[in-house]
């Protein structure tokens, strides 16, 4: 076995320890300098292991993904075969754990890791749940991670959610009853902490909107609102989060008439502290007032936003925006 063999086998064995919480590319990383009685670092070769944060030297990591490309792509192939066994497919799906820290958006590979889980689904449903189980685990240490532009992957959001609807056909749980299967309160921590990564994050924002239409009780529901508003208030420039809060307070179906004016008073406060120069939160108080005299036929958010800030300058986009719905509907 070569060192870059040895590199490969120690990366997918650090990459599979279960107290692993986020994965770090460093620049520069020298085992020999490090502590070796601290029964807190545990070196994998070229990699360490420090706690539940593995930190991963990036000239290392390219030499691996030099090397195991071949091997995936040979293996491609032999998968196709009839005869293939359960250890290509494996090896294969194991190949691709490396593969998605170096490539965010390789849609081969994504549909890989989908084939074997769907062969397990085909083959033995309960490993297939365990698989399923430890796939959402794989696509959480990605998400909670400060790596490039994983946490901002279209493919890989779009992959967790495939992967939840595969679980819940498993467990035989309808879509709509998918509590049984997802922590609504985790899976918006796990969007929120990639939306802290990488700021302005549509997509982690978009797979948040899916999870919304779930049957969630008043307090659950409650709860999320508190937890994006606080979200909003820390990020004042981040339109994704805001558009997000906004998609929740003009949903009828989710949020009453109350709520919805009780949280654009606390918008306009925010806004009297932060002042009217940025852009997302305006979008947000647009959205939302314009529902309320378009759907709702109520002008008492606009009464509120010209109370709350008669005088500053963002009150006259208000009148712009409900000038412009009054010449449409009239045209």
């Amino acid at each position: 076995m070569t060192e870059l063999d040895k590199d490969s086998a120690h990366l997918l064995t650090a990459l599979s320890q279960p107290n692993l919480k986020s994965v770090e590319i460093l620049s520069f990383l020298d085992p020999a300098t490090l502590d070796p009685s601290d029964s807190n670092i545990k070196p994998y070769g070229s990699f360490v292991l420090i706690d539940t944060v593995l930190g991963i030297p990036k000239r290392a990591l390219y030499k691996v993904f030099n090397t195991i490309i071949y091997e995936y792509n040979s293996l491609l192939s032999q998968v196709e075969r009839p005869d293939a066994d359960a250890e290509q497919w494996d090896r294969l799906y194991r190949l691709t754990d490396i593969i998605c820290l170096v490539t965010y958006d390789n849609l081969t590979a994504i549909n890989s890791r989908k084939r074997f889980l769907q062969r397990l689904v085909g083959i033995d449903s309960g490993n297939a749940v365990n698989a399923l189980k430890k796939e959402l685990s794989w696509l959480e240490l990605l998400f909670s991670s400060p790596l490039p532009k994983q946490t901002k992957s279209s493919m890989l959001w779009q992959h967790r959610t495939w992967v939840y609807d595969k679980l819940s056909y498993l467990l035989s749980a309808d879509y709509k009853q998918a509590k049984l299967v997802i922590d609504i309160q985790k899976e918006l921590d796990l969007v929120i902490r990639a939306s802290e990564l990488h700021p302005r994050n549509y997509y982690a924002w978009s797979y948040a909107r899916r999870l919304s239409y779930l049957s969630l009780t008043d307090e659950e529901f409650k709860a999320v609102l508190k937890k994006v508003f606080q979200t909003c208030r820390l990020h004042a420039s981040d339109i994704s989060c805001w558009t997000f809060l906004a998609f929740l307070l003009t949903n009828s179906a989710l949020t009453p008439s109350t709520t919805t004016q009780f949280y654009l008073n606390q918008i306009l406060d925010y806004v009297k502290i932060v002042g009217t120069s940025h852009e997302s939160i305006w979008s947000a108080v647009r959205l939302i007032v314009v529902y309320q005299v378009k759907v709702l036929g109520s002008f008492d958010g606009y009464g509120l936003v010209v109370g709350k800030l008669n005088g500053k300058s963002g009150v006259e986009r208000i009148e712009t925006w409900l000038s412009r719905i009054h010449n449409a509907e009239h045209a």
